[in-house]
């Protein structure tokens, strides 16, 4: 496994759980009710007056096919032998997040994980981050997105360096 690799997973793990409905736990710890944890979140990702204002779909933010993207996903996850959750697409940025977790824990080799990272994290990161700049008046999504994507350029920098040794 990739030094370093296991806590990042670990961490990837919480920010998925961060950008998945809001749960009692999260807004305690967020410092928010859940019905305004509930609002701000229905607002950001699923309907608000307008249209949806940041997607939680990779696809989304990419100049690629969408479908396309999705299927290469999840053939991915399917050759690492990671069911995907069917009642979600499989851009589902959450979904997404406990996949590449999942990898690096059952320990995939730290050249697929730079190639992965490049291919289906690479980017729509910065626009998913831009989108909640303009849109998330509470920044707590906006703070989590950020974090997301620093972990996401620690992990690639980790995967690179563990390559060149």
């Amino acid at each position: 496994m990739l030094v370093g690799a296991e806590d990042l997973a670990h961490e990837l793990l919480k920010v998925a759980d961060t950008f998945a409905y809001p749960a009692e736990a999260w807004a305690q710890a967020a410092g928010f009710e859940l019905n305004d944890l509930e609002s701000i979140y229905v607002r950001l990702f699923v309907n608000d007056l307008g249209g949806v204002k940041a997607p939680p779909f990779a696809g989304c933010y990419l100049d690629v096919n969408r479908l396309d993207f999705m299927e290469a996903f999840s053939g991915l996850a399917r050759s690492s032998g990671i069911e995907l959750d069917r009642s979600y697409p499989p851009d589902y940025i959450p979904m997404m997040l406990e996949v590449l977790a999942m990898m690096i824990k059952n320990e995939m080799a730290p050249e697929h994980v730079k190639v992965h990272l490049e291919d289906y994290f690479s980017l729509w990161p910065e626009a998913f981050v831009q989108r909640l700049q303009s849109h998330d008046d509470s920044g707590l999504y906006l703070e989590a997105a950020r974090y997301l994507q620093q972990l996401l350029e620690d992990l690639a920098s980790i995967s690179s360096r563990k390559i060149s040794i």
